[in-house]
């Protein structure tokens, strides 16, 4: 069996058996922007993904036991689930849950408005690494049209003379050749 073969059979196998040992939970908010805590733990600002080790009994099993989060939004807001279930069978190694935050307590104002000064912050990150790279890649196409401009000074330098003439001899074993 060739090794590209054997390479084959041995990913085949090892994408068949199911050998996902990880489950990422992304936590979401309504608004964005809530704390989210597990117990005592602050786990980050949704969203926030989190990856869960799955055993070898919870991926035959597919499903598995996550432990109770909870959120807390600016204002004060905060909700919470005991528990959670995630059904890998059904939806997979990577799946979300959504955290609304409970009507008719005050501040939903002050959250919203957190969730899009978040988003604001995230479109302006986004537009300074796009504004590096542009200038990254300008210095790069600078430096190399500056090389390319020395790599032509250099030939211009080492060019002879467009009357330059050669001529050979051969006299016994010896070549010898002379340029004007």
């Amino acid at each position: 069996m060739t090794t590209a073969r054997a390479l084959t059979l041995f990913f085949l196998v090892l994408f068949a058996s199911g050998c996902a040992t990880n489950l990422r939970v992304t936590y979401n908010s309504e608004p964005i922007g809530a704390a989210l805590y597990e117990g005592s733990t602050f786990l980050g600002t949704t969203p926030v993904t989190i990856n869960y080790n799955v055993t070898e009994e919870q991926r035959k099993a597919g499903r598995m036991l996550l432990r109770g989060t909870s959120v807390r939004w600016v204002s004060g807001a905060s909700a919470n689930i005991s528990s959670l279930t995630a059904d890998m069978q059904q939806y997979g190694y990577h799946q979300t849950f959504t955290f609304r935050r409970p009507d008719g307590v005050p501040g939903y104002d002050v959250d919203a408005n957190y969730a899009l000064q978040l988003q604001r912050n995230a479109i302006m990150l986004l537009q300074a690494a796009s504004q590096a790279q542009a200038a990254q890649q300008q210095q790069y196409f600078q430096q190399q049209q500056l090389q390319l401009q020395r790599q032509q000074m250099l030939q211009q330098q080492f060019r002879p003379p467009s009357n330059f003439n050669c001529t050979s001899n051969v006299i016994g074993s010896y070549i010898y050749t002379n340029c004007q």
